[in-house]
């Protein structure tokens, strides 16, 4: 169904009202929650507009809640008293939560019979990632991975060239920053890289090296396994060199690679916009693509965002129309590529991205590795509905790391609490070590 057909090419520009979901279920009226910037708000409100343009018989009610917490807060309540909104944002990392407690709708009957849903267009991985059991549940927005980011100013000075991403592994990553590490008065002001504990960003590390957090069912836990704790200790090694920065050190206000107090950081796609704002012509940077784990491989962790449809939508198909308006190239390379704020969930969109940031002339030059290791890296997985709980469990225990706290050790008792959390979900423990 196209949406000309749908809304029937009625001629009164359609009505657009800011406001709290909430409001009396209507089949006229959508109401889209999102968690975005005020900046980004404003390019949805004007899309909806031209979304409505022609329609004078629906209404959509938009409510941006920029905080996280906030956001999910607003889901959880809603959810209770049947009033989730008729679309929102739902990240990859939570659809199968969403699905387990029967949020989202099922999207494959509207896929069949729609030509301009262009599924093949959207990343395989976050396909994957908006399914469950094979049915999809959402449409793209964007995908999201980590890279390296590096000063290449820092590495001129050096004298140290571009480092070969396309082969390269963690250990010339940690040989080469090594070269970076410098004291002044019997302190260290420089370091050679920097990395977060990130969930996701250490589940394709871990896949690299033959471990990993789940195996891909998204419910057996193997967080403890020995690939995974050798994995650690030496990320861990590397801090204790100096050879790495350790975040106490730093302080949380300091931003180790746009301070350049660090030649390398791991960093995500959606960073490439505020890293250009912020750094601007102090030194040259660029982006690498992640190295290559003991198995040979880079295995690329990515999460996106995504739009939903609710259960409670007193009409699902003009949400599916507005979702797949939302999730079209044109909003895409709008939302997304134009600014050069992260991947869109499409790949033409990325396509076209790439060609943007050439003609910009802006940093990073490499933008297009990211495309790349989404093509050719990326590995397909769905995130266990105990996801959020998992990070909980995660970050609260990860801490100790820093504390100077064994890998094996953390990763035992986070594994021990995974499982358990698992088992609430399953009903077993988590599979087998």
């Amino acid at each position: 169904m196209s949406r000309r057909s749908f809304l029937g090419g009625a001629a009164a520009a359609g009505a657009l009202t800011l406001g709290a979901c909430g409001s009396p279920r209507s089949a006229r009226d959508l109401t889209f929650l999102i968690n975005h910037t005020n900046q980004e708000a404003q390019l949805f409100d004007e899309q909806i507009g031209v979304f409505l343009d022609g329609d004078p018989e629906h209404r959509i009610t938009l409510q941006n809640i920029a905080s996280g917490p906030q956001f999910y807060t607003r889901l959880r309540t809603v959810s209770v008293t049947n009033d989730l909104p008729d679309v929102w944002y739902a990240r990859t990392l939570d659809t199968a939560f969403n699905v387990s407690n029967s949020w989202q709708l099922p999207l494959d009957e509207f896929i069949r019979d729609d030509p301009d849903a262009a599924v093949d267009d959207i990343w395989a991985a976050q396909v994957r990632q908006m399914s469950v059991d094979d049915v999809q549940y959402s449409m793209p927005y964007d995908l999201s991975c980590y890279c390296i980011y590096y000063n290449r100013t820092a590495f001129e000075e050096k004298g140290i060239d571009r480092p070969d991403d396309e082969s390269w592994t963690w250990d010339e990553l940690f040989e080469i920053a090594e070269a970076f590490t410098e004291s002044s008065g019997g302190r260290q002001t420089r370091w050679g890289f920097y990395f977060s504990l990130g969930t996701w960003f250490f589940d394709g590390v871990f896949r690299s090296n033959g471990g990993g957090l789940f195996e891909d069912d998204g419910r057996t836990v193997v967080i403890a396994s020995e690939e995974n704790i050798a994995t650690l200790d030496t990320f861990y090694a590397m801090m204790d060199s100096g050879v790495a920065a350790q975040p106490q050190t730093l302080g949380a206000a300091v931003d180790p690679f746009i301070s350049g107090l660090v030649a390398m950081a791991v960093n995500g796609s959606w960073a490439t916009a505020q890293t250009r704002d912020q750094i601007g012509d102090r030194f040259a940077w660029d982006v690498l693509k992640l190295p290559k784990g003991t198995t040979g491989r880079r295995e690329v962790a990515t999460a996106g965002g995504a739009w939903g449809i609710s259960r409670d939508s007193a009409n699902p198909e003009l949400a599916w129309e507005f979702i797949r308006f939302l999730s079209d190239t044109e909003r895409l390379n709008l939302f997304i590529s134009e600014p050069l704020r992260g991947i869109p969930g499409r790949i033409s969109a990325a396509e076209d991205e790439e060609a943007m940031n050439a003609s910009a002339g802006l940093p990073p030059e490499s933008f297009r590795i990211l495309r790349q290791m989404l093509v050719e890296d990326a590995y397909e997985v769905t995130w266990p509905p105990f996801w959020a709980e998992f990070e909980t469990i995660w970050n609260n225990r990860a801490t100790a790391l820093n504390g100077g706290a064994r890998p094996r050790d953390v990763l035992t008792q986070i594994d021990s609490d995974v499982r358990a959390a698992s088992a609430r979900f399953f009903g077993s423990e988590g599979g087998d070590r």
